[in-house]
């Protein structure tokens, strides 16, 4: 592989180690190695160090001070959309909720899966409906069945029931 002109920021720990496992790619720094579901480019610190994984967008954003107590569920992210990418210039922290809009933004068909859209659909047919004194005084007035009125009035059967 070849070495990285892409610097990493001076002082972080495993830096080298990080450095020479990672190639240029445009202006992305794209690491080689293990890439963590959900969580990006990361590597296993040895047993002496405590044998525990790195997460290594996580481990600059902490270095650079972008992800601190007061910004609370913060994410390290990239600005560049690259799963591999850790140059330093695009790691930036960011919110799940904003990382989620970003992924939609970016590509909205993907998310219109067929099971999202059943579950969608679902929702909108539980919602409740409010009836107003008029439509309850229509209701106890008409004879159409139960389910009939349900349909027209957007409740349950067994709002019907209940009204009758």
């Amino acid at each position: 592989m070849t070495e990285a002109t892409i610097t990493l920021p001076p002082g972080l720990p495993h830096a080298d180690y990080i450095a020479s496992r990672c190639i240029e790619v445009g202006d992305c720094l794209e690491w080689q190695r293990h890439v963590a579901d959900g969580g990006g480019p990361s590597f296993r610190l040895p047993r002496s160090q405590g044998n525990k994984m790195v997460l290594i967008r996580r481990h600059i954003a902490q270095h650079l001070g972008l992800l601190d107590a007061a910004r609370p569920g913060a994410r390290a992210t990239t600005s560049c959309r690259n799963p591999r990418c850790i140059n330093p210039a695009h790691v930036v922290a960011s919110t799940p909720r904003a990382i989620i809009k970003a992924a939609v933004q970016a590509n909205p068909g993907a998310w219109r899966t067929p099971a999202r859209v059943a579950r969608l659909q679902t929702a909108a047919r539980k919602q409740k409906g409010v009836l107003t004194l008029d439509q309850v005084r229509e209701i106890r007035q008409r004879t159409d069945t139960g389910v009939a009125l349900a349909t027209a009035y957007g409740v349950s059967a067994s709002t019907i029931s209940a009204i009758r």
